[in-house]
């Protein structure tokens, strides 16, 4: 997958030097309302809306929340519908070293999910902690937890979690995000799941920016065949960042 191989290249950067941070204390982060081209197990036009919410506390604590809905219909049936959110907090004991919680949700009607949670514990490293390139790396133990719509049936897994996180601010106005997991079953390693993520923004000036970002999910056993193992979106909108 080419978010894959992105996810991959970024991970071989070089290390840089840490730089000024975000001042303690005070929430920053963004809203994004756009449109979205949605193929997989649904294809269709459709209206999105999705926050970032992020704050650091004395240095050593960081609430990082993220968020997302989107809805569509055609021929006045729904065609997409699938929420998302999550909430992390990171304890740095040692310099680059973290701690970390999280718990992450989600709903999507078209990949048969009534609920998926992903509970998680782990331990992060900050390759790269400077003010316009950053690159973390972490890995952990998860807890899949899905509910689905056909069967109401559901399902536990005990899994690793592997991922990263990259933020790279190119010019004074402009910004590339890059997240990737990973979530094997400790049962069966083939048996996982996959969500990735990267977006482009760009400033129009004062708080605004335009961006564009292209998200995929992967199932690598979806619960009736006849729903796609993969889920891409893509989608552009108008950004106000605070």
């Amino acid at each position: 997958m080419k978010i894959l191989a992105l996810s991959l290249l970024i991970c071989l950067l070089p290390a840089a030097t840490r730089s000024e941070e975000p001042a303690p204390g005070k929430w920053h982060g963004d809203l994004t309302v756009g449109a979205s081209l949605v193929t997989g197990n649904a294809s269709t036009s459709t209206f999105t809306i999705a926050f970032k919410a992020d704050k650091t506390f004395r240095q050593s604590f960081e609430w990082f929340n993220s968020g997302s809905f989107l809805t569509s219909e055609a021929d006045g049936e729904k065609t997409a519908e699938k929420i998302v959110a999550s909430s992390r907090v990171n304890w740095i004991f040692r310099p680059h070293i973290y701690l970390f919680a999280e718990i992450q949700g989600m709903r999507d009607k078209f990949k048969d999910y009534r609920y998926q949670y992903l509970p998680a514990v782990g331990l992060g490293y900050k390759v790269i902690d400077a003010k316009k390139l950053q690159l973390s790396v972490y890995s952990g133990i998860t807890l899949r937890i899905v509910k689905y719509f056909q069967s109401g049936s559901e399902e536990e897994d005990l899994g690793l979690k592997v991922g990263n996180r990259f933020l790279w601010k190119f010019s004074q106005t402009a910004e590339l995000q890059q997240s990737l997991e990973w979530v094997p079953e400790f049962a069966d390693f083939s048996d996982h799941f996959l969500q990735a993520e990267v977006s482009l923004s760009a400033s129009l000036g004062g708080h605004w920016a335009i961006s564009i970002s292209i998200s995929e999910t992967y199932d690598s056993a979806p619960l009736s065949p006849d729903i796609k193992k993969s889920d891409t979106t893509l989608t552009a909108g108008i950004t106000k960042k605070f």
